[in-house]
């Protein structure tokens, strides 16, 4: 984050993205607990995009 005083754009993408891989993270812990694996590789997929991963 850049000492301006102001948010950068960068910066609120990068946080949105990080709650957004959180949050399929989240998610896909949720399916392999219910043996939806699937589903979870497909959450876990998404949030590794969020976050610049290749997959």
């Amino acid at each position: 984050m850049h000492h301006t005083g102001k948010v950068d754009q960068d910066d609120i993408v990068r946080a949105r993205n990080a709650l957004l891989a959180r949050a399929l993270i989240d998610r896909s812990t949720f399916h392999t607990a219910a043996h939806e694996y699937g589903a979870a590789l497909e959450d876990f997929r998404q949030a590794l995009s969020h976050l610049g991963e290749a997959c």
